[in-house]
C-alpha cells in the first residue's frame, strides 16, 4: 500500500481511500516515463513499491506535492493516538468495573489490539472501537453515552414481560460522553418456536420504533442472537415525527397530499426495520430492512471501485457496488429464514405491545423519559457525505485546503437561506476534517444542534416533545390495524413470487346458498376499511396508495385522483354504496362527501391555472378523463345537475392538453378521451364536444403505424401494437365506436376493420385467446379485462351492435367469450386483472346472450371470489390491503354491488 513505510501513516490508515488516487496517478506518471523496471504489470508494481513507496525521501517529496494529503494524514494519525489514549485511559481506569459486568470476573491485564474506526467518525474523529482485552472478551466503546441504551433495554423488559415473552439483558457500562456495550454475536435459532419468538420481539421492538419516531433501524444496527434481536445503536432516538403545518401547501390537493405524506413518514414503514425501497425510487430503489436476507444487494448508483490492484494498470471505474448486511440474518441452524414466513408472528408482537401502551400509563411515562435530552437526527445520508468526501480526495484538489474546499462549496445551493448557509458551512468545515457531520436536536428546542455546538434556531416547526405528545394522542386501535396493513404490505416484497396462480372455477360447497348474504357482509367490510383508512384534513379527505414498479416492488405514496388507483374510484364505490343500500352509514357519508369536496376541489383549482401540466394524463382509467367520468357516473346515479356542471368543466381543461398526449391508449391516453367526449356530446347534445373527439381521432390516427396485415400503436416500451382493452387494438376500437355511432361514416368504419384485422392477427387458435406481445416470447396469454379475451370481448360486443352482419366480429366474440367462461382464470380478485372485472363482463355477456351453462361458470367464479375475500390471507395484500378501484379492494366492491 501507499506510503506503508512512512511515519505519516499506519496499517489502519493505509486501508482508507485518502491515498489511493494519488498512488494511481503516481504510478501512472512513473509508467509513461518508462520509470517501471519488468515485463508484466505485476511486475511493474512490485518495482513501484520496491524503489518508491518503501523510500523514505520518495515518500516525503510525495507529501510535498500534495500538502492536503500530508495535512490528512497527520490529522487522522493524531486522532487515532488520540482516541486510543482515551479508550486506554478509560479501560484501566474501570478495570474493576469492566471486569465485572463484562469478564464474568475474569481479570485481563492489556488488550490484544484496539481497532478503530467501527463506524463513521463524527467531532475531531471519534469513532466506535472495537476492543479485544487479553481474556478474550470483546467489547465495543462508543464515544457517547449510552443513557438511551439503557433505557430502552428497562422499556422493552418490561413490555416483554407484560407481553408474556422473556429477553436476553445487555451489559451497558454509560458515562456523559462515552461508554461501553458488550458484543453480541450473530448465532442461529435452535427451532421453530425460538424463530417463532424471534420474530415476536421484533414487533415489540417495531412498536417501540414506531411510537419513537425511529428511522434508523435498519440491518446494521441489529444482531440476530439466536431468538433474540438485538439493537445497537440508539443515537437516533427518539427521533422527530413530523406534524401538519399550515405552510404545507396552498391548495386543497398539496395539502391533503402533504398530509398523508406525514402520516406515512411516521408510520412503521419508516422505521427502517421494515423492507423499503432505499437509495433511489422505483426500479432503481433495492430492498433494505432489518428482516435480513441472504441476498446481495447491489447499490442502484456507481461508485469509485478500483481495478487491476497491485499492477501497473491500476485505475479505478464506477460500477454498482454489492453488499451484504449479515448480522440481521435469522437462520435456524444453517437455513436462512424468510421474514415474510413469520409476518403474522411480527404483528402478534407488534399489537400486543401496542395495546399493553394504550392500556398502561407507566409505559407512556417510560417513553418519555427519553425527551430530557438530545438526539441525533439525520439532515443528509451518509452515503452523501462519503461521496463528497472521495471526490475530494483526487489528486486535483490534495494541492491544499483551499482546493478541497472550494470543491466541498458545492454543498451551497444557490439562493440559499441564511439558516441553511450556517447549515453548509458546518458540513463543509467536518468534511475538510474527514469528518460525517453529525447534528442533533434537543427535545425541548425547536432548534438544531450541529456537532461542533453551534445552534441552528427554529429549524422546526414544534419541539421534539410537543410532536411526540401529538403522535401518541392518535394511536388507536384503528391506528394500530392501519400499521398491521403496512407491516403486511411491507413484508410481502421479501415472499418468492409463485408465478401468476391460475385455477379452472368450480363451485364451492357452502357458497350456493345466502349468497346475497355473504355479499353484503363483504361490502360492509370494505367500507369499513375506506372509511377506517381515511385521512382527513380540513374539508378533504385522502387515502394512502401504492406505487407498483416494473422490479416488481413498490412503495406506498398519497393517493391520486384517477379512477384507476385515485380518489375518484372510491368515490364511485361509495356513490353507489350509498345509493344502493337503505342502511344508515353516517361514517360512509362524512367521508363520501369529503371526497368529493377533494375531487371538486381539484377540477376548480386545475380550471384556474393560466398554464397546464404538459404531462397530464387523458385517459378514461387513468387520466383527466376518468375524472369527468366520474363526474358523469355521479349524474347519472343521482341526477343533480351539479355533476354535469363539473364534468364539463373538468372536460375544458382536457380541451386544453389533449394535443400534448403521448400514451394514446384508452387507459391513460386520447383513445379513453375520445369515448369520453361522446358521452358528453350524447348526455348534452353539444356539437363541440363530438367535434373535439373528431379532432382528437385524426391527431390519434397519424401517431399509428400500417402493420401490413392492419393498423395499430406502437406505445412506449413496446415492440408493437399490442392486443387488449387497457393499451391495445381493442381500447382503440372502443373509441372509433363511439365515433362510428353518432355518424356512420364510412372512414370510421374503415378504420375499425384495419385495427380488427391487426388484432385477429395475434389470435392463436391453439390458446383460444389473443397473444400478449408485451412478453418477449410472444406466446404469453392473459384472461382479465386489461389484457386478453375479456377486455376483447367488450370490444366484440360493442362492435356487434354497429355491425351486426360482420360474423368475423360474431367469431371474435364467441371466441372471446368460450376463453372467459372455459379458460384458465387468474387468482387475483381485482377489476384490472382479476376476478371482478372478469365477473362483470360475465354479467354483461349473459345479460344480452344468456346460455345456461356460462351462468353456471359464472356462479362458480362468484363462488371462488368470496372464498378469497373469506380467506384474506390467500389474497396479496397489494390488492386486498390496498383501496384503488382498479387493482384493489374498492373496485372489487364495485363489482359485488353489480353481482348482487
Amino acid at each position: 500500500m501507499l506510503l506503508e513505510k512512512s511515519i505519516y501513516c499506519n496499517e489502519e490508515i493505509l486501508k482508507e481511500y485518502l491515498v489511493i488516487r494519488i498512488k494511481i496517478l503516481d504510478i501512472y506518471e512513473q509508467k509513461v516515463r518508462g520509470n517501471l523496471k519488468g515485463c508484466t504489470p505485476k511486475e511493474q508494481y512490485d518495482y513501484y513499491e520496491k524503489t518508491y513507496l518503501n523510500n523514505a525521501t520518495y515518500v516525503k517529496s510525495l507529501l510535498q506535492e500534495y500538502p492536503e494529503l500530508k495535512r490528512l494524514l497527520e490529522l487522522k494519525n493524531n486522532s487515532t493516538q488520540r482516541a486510543e489514549c482515551e479508550i486506554r485511559k478509560s479501560l484501566y481506569a474501570e478495570k474493576e468495573q469492566i471486569q465485572k459486568m463484562f469478564c464474568d470476573g475474569r481479570k485481563f491485564s492489556g488488550t490484544v489490539g484496539i481497532y478503530m474506526s467501527k463506524g463513521d467518525t463524527h467531532r475531531g474523529g471519534r469513532s466506535v472501537a472495537k476492543v479485544e482485552l487479553d481474556n478474550g472478551t470483546i467489547l465495543y466503546y462508543k464515544p457517547h453515552s449510552l443513557d438511551k441504551n439503557i433505557k430502552y433495554q428497562e422499556l422493552y423488559n418490561y413490555l416483554c414481560r407484560k407481553t408474556g415473552i422473556s429477553c436476553r439483558t445487555v451489559q451497558y457500562l454509560s458515562h456523559d460522553s462515552y461508554g461501553w456495550e458488550e458484543k453480541i454475536e450473530n448465532i442461529p435459532c435452535k427451532n421453530e418456536s425460538e424463530v417463532e419468538h424471534y420474530y415476536f420481539r421484533m414487533g415489540i421492538h417495531l412498536f417501540l420504533g414506531y411510537a419513537l419516531g425511529a428511522t434508523d433501524l435498519h440491518g446494521e444496527n441489529i444482531i440476530a442472537h439466536g431468538e433474540y434481536p438485538v439493537i445497537i445503536d440508539m443515537e437516533t432516538y427518539p427521533g422527530y415525527l413530523k406534524q401538519q403545518s399550515e405552510k404545507d401547501g396552498s391548495s386543497v390537493e398539496e395539502k391533503i397530499n402533504k398530509s398523508t405524506e406525514i402520516k406515512l413518514a411516521n408510520s412503521v414503514i419508516h422505521t427502517g426495520m421494515l423492507p423499503v425501497l432505499t437509495w433511489g425510487r422505483g426500479n432503481r430503489g433495492v430492498l433494505i430492512s432489518a428482516m435480513g436476507t441472504e441476498e446481495k444487494i447491489k447499490t442502484p448508483f456507481k461508485l469509485p471501485v478500483v481495478k487491476d490492484d497491485k499492477t501497473s494498470d491500476i485505475h479505478i471505474e464506477y460500477e454498482p457496488v454489492e453488499m451484504q448486511i449479515k448480522e440481521c440474518i435469522v437462520r435456524l441452524n444453517d437455513q436462512v429464514i424468510n421474514a415474510a414466513d413469520y409476518t403474522e408472528c411480527i404483528i402478534r408482537g407488534f399489537c400486543r405491545a401496542y395495546m399493553v401502551a394504550m392500556a398502561d400509563k407507566k409505559v407512556e411515562v417510560m417513553l418519555s423519559g427519553f425527551f430530557d435530552g438530545r438526539s441525533r437526527v439525520v439532515l443528509r445520508h451518509t452515503q452523501q457525505y462519503a461521496m463528497y468526501l472521495m471526490a475530494s480526495f483526487h489528486p486535483d484538489y490534495m494541492k491544499s485546503r483551499e482546493c478541497r474546499k472550494a470543491l466541498l462549496n458545492v454543498i451551497h445551493k444557490e439562493g440559499e437561506s441564511s439558516f441553511m448557509k450556517g447549515i453548509h458551512d458546518y458540513e463543509i468545515e467536518s468534511l475538510l476534517e474527514m469528518d460525517i457531520p453529525c447534528f442533533e436536536i434537543d427535545a425541548n428546542s425547536r432548534s438544531v444542534y450541529d456537532g461542533n455546538g453551534g445552534e441552528h434556531k427554529e429549524y422546526l416547526p414544534c419541539t421534539p416533545y410537543e410532536s411526540w405528545r401529538m403522535h401518541m394522542k392518535q394511536m388507536s386501535y384503528s391506528d394500530m390495524e392501519c400499521q398491521c396493513d403496512y407491516i403486511r404490505l411491507s413484508m410481502e416484497m421479501l415472499k418468492a413470487s409463485d408465478g401468476k396462480k391460475k385455477m379452472f372455477p368450480t363451485r364451492i360447497k357452502g357458497y350456493d346458498t345466502d349468497k346475497e348474504r355473504k355479499i353484503y357482509s363483504q361490502i360492509r367490510k370494505i367500507v369499513h376499511r375506506i372509511c377506517n383508512r381515511a385521512i382527513i384534513r380540513e374539508q378533504s379527505a385522502g387515502w394512502a396508495g401504492l406505487q407498483f414498479w416494473d422490479n416488481g416492488h413498490w412503495n406506498l405514496r398519497s393517493g391520486g385522483i384517477y379512477l384507476y388507483d385515485g380518489i375518484s374510484g372510491i368515490v364511485l364505490f361509495l356513490a353507489k354504496y350509498l345509493h344502493d343500500f337503505e342502511e344508515k352509514n353516517a361514517s360512509a357519508e362524512e367521508i363520501y362527501h369529503l371526497a368529493v369536496l377533494r375531487l371538486k376541489a381539484y377540477t376548480d383549482e386545475i380550471h384556474k391555472k393560466q398554464i397546464y401540466d404538459k404531462n397530464l394524463l387523458t385517459g378514461i382509467v387513468n387520466g383527466e378523463s376518468s375524472v369527468v367520468y366520474t363526474y358523469l357516473y355521479l349524474f347519472k346515479l343521482t341526477g343533480k345537475r351539479v355533476w354535469m356542471i363539473y364534468a364539463e368543466k373538468h372536460f375544458s381543461i382536457i380541451e386544453r392538453v389533449w394535443k400534448e398526449d403521448s400514451q394514446l391508449d384508452y387507459l391513460s391516453g386520447n383513445a379513453g378521451a375520445i369515448v369520453v367526449a361522446v358521452m358528453l356530446y350524447k348526455e348534452t347534445g353539444n356539437l363541440k364536444y363530438y367535434e373535439i373527439a373528431a379532432d382528437m381521432e385524426k391527431d390519434l390516427w397519424k401517431k399509428g403505424q400500417e402493420t401490413g396485415n392492419g393498423y395499430g400503436w406502437r406505445l412506449k416500451g413496446t415492440d408493437g401494437p399490442l392486443a387488449g382493452m387497457s393499451h391495445g387494438n381493442s381500447g382503440f376500437m372502443m373509441a372509433y365506436a363511439m365515433l362510428y355511432e353518432c355518424d356512420h361514416k364510412v372512414e370510421y368504419a374503415d378504420k375499425i376493420q384495419l385495427l380488427l384485422r391487426y388484432e385477429d392477427s395475434l389470435y392463436s387458435e391453439k390458446a383460444g385467446n389473443w397473444k400478449d406481445l408485451r412478453e418477449s416470447s410472444g406466446e404469453s396469454f392473459m384472461n382479465a379485462w386489461c389484457h386478453g379475451a375479456p377486455g376483447i370481448l367488450l370490444s366484440r360486443m360493442k362492435l356487434e351492435e354497429l355491425f351486426p352482419e360482420d360474423m368475423q366480429i360474431k367469431k371474435d366474440r364467441l371466441n372471446a367469450a368460450d376463453s372467459l367462461f372455459y379458460g384458465e382464470q387468474d387468482e387475483k380478485i381485482c377489476l384490472c386483472h382479476g376476478m371482478s372485472g372478469n365477473l362483470l363482463i360475465m354479467k354483461k355477456y349473459l345479460r344480452k346472450y344468456g346460455n345456461k351453462k356460462m351462468k353456471e361458470q359464472y356462479e362458480a367464479l362468484c363462488d371462488c371470489l368470496l372464498f378469497q375475500l373469506d380467506h384474506p390471507a390467500k389474497i396479496s395484500g397489494t390488492e386486498y390491503l390496498n383501496l384503488a378501484f382498479m387493482n384493489g379492494i374498492s373496485g372489487t366492491g364495485m363489482a359485488l354491488m353489480e353481482i348482487l
